[in-house]
């Protein structure tokens, strides 16, 4: 679920009721969110020579 979609669901936005809006999300644990899986990174040593 999104932050964005708890707050619809309770009627809710941060523009029209901002301190109804952090009190909700200030009461929803943490651990019900899915965080999206990231792209695998590249990292690239700017120091490195090619060989």
């Amino acid at each position: 679920m999104s932050l964005e979609s708890i707050l619809a669901e309770h009627h809710l936005n941060l523009r029209d009721d901002f301190e109804g809006s952090i009190k909700l999300l200030q009461e929803i644990p943490m651990d019900i969110f899915e965080f999206p899986q990231l792209k695998e990174l590249n990292v690239i040593n700017i120091g490195e020579k090619d060989a």
